[in-house]
């Protein structure tokens, strides 16, 4: 009744309201909005989440504001905005793998850049600032340990040497938690990725945690979890995007051969390495 009474009111209607209610009803937000409110928070309130509302409000009620209604604000818009703030790069040399990654980070509301090896991502990152990498650690060129050790040296050129950094591997084995720990990463998500354990890990890092996670990563291998396709379990991890789907798929389908060439000339050479390092790209 308050609210309505305000934007009755000639001398007070621009007034900005925020609701904070401690019980919500479905069709709240609708009613709000055409009342004319600006946001909606649901007690108790945290800190960040009321600091954000009220900074949303502000810069959409500014001089430069338009005189069109404003979406009413909300915790899922005040969400979606940090996530929109939030940058990643994610450092993958398997064409299908970046797709994957992209698709999800962007099905997320997260914005990220993909770089193919640990070289490329030092590169970048001695250019441009972001929110945080995601490393896949076997990698040609530079792998992603080595990578993460240059990028914490503060003698190297790169812009931020506390950029939190997660390990991203089909590897789950014992031991490989305290490697990439050893090496300087943060933080640890096997693949293939679980969107929902993503973005746990992701909001964990954007915000102002300095606490090592890595010790509480999984200690059971996925692989045995799967069987060889699982096309209602892809199209999980997807959003159930038929679209998307059909995208990764192709781009498997024109890497995959290529790879198996790759690997078919390393065991004829009887080459272990290149033959392992091919195993682990296709698995």
């Amino acid at each position: 009744m308050l609210g309505r009474r305000i934007k009755e009111t000639e001398e007070i209607k621009d007034t900005s309201l925020v609701l904070l209610s401690s019980y919500q009803k479905r069709g709240d937000a609708n009613r709000l909005e055409k009342i004319g409110f600006s946001g909606y928070l649901s007690k108790p309130v945290k800190q960040s989440q009321f600091y954000d509302c009220l900074a949303l409000v502000f810069s959409e009620h500014g001089e430069v504001a338009e005189e069109k209604p404003q979406e009413l604000i909300t915790r899922h818009t005040i969400a979606e905005s940090r996530r929109h703030n939030v940058t990643i790069l994610v450092t993958e040399d398997n064409p299908t793998n970046q797709k994957v990654a992209l698709k999800v980070l962007e099905k997320l509301g997260y914005r990220a850049d993909i770089a193919s090896n640990g070289r490329e991502a030092v590169n970048i990152l001695s250019k441009k600032k972001y929110s945080m990498v995601l490393m896949d650690v076997q990698m040609p060129e530079m792998d992603g340990m080595e990578a993460t050790k240059y990028i914490r040296d503060e003698s190297s050129p790169v812009l931020n040497h506390k950029i939190p950094i997660i390990a991203m591997t089909a590897h789950v084995m014992k031991g490989d938690k305290e490697s990439c720990l050893e090496a300087g990463m943060d933080d640890y998500v096997s693949k293939p990725i679980l969107p929902k354990e993503l973005m746990k890990v992701i909001e964990r890092w954007s915000g102002d945690k300095d606490k090592s996670y890595l010790e509480e990563a999984l200690d059971e291998s996925a692989l045995d979890r799967f069987p060889l396709f699982n096309k209602e379990d892809l199209l999980n991890r997807l959003g159930d995007d038929e679209e998307i789907l059909i995208e990764i798929l192709e781009v498997f389908i024109e890497d995959v051969p290529k790879q198996i060439d790759i690997l078919r000339e390393a065991v004829a050479e009887k080459d272990a390495d290149q033959i392992r390092s091919q195993a682990h790209t296709l698995k």
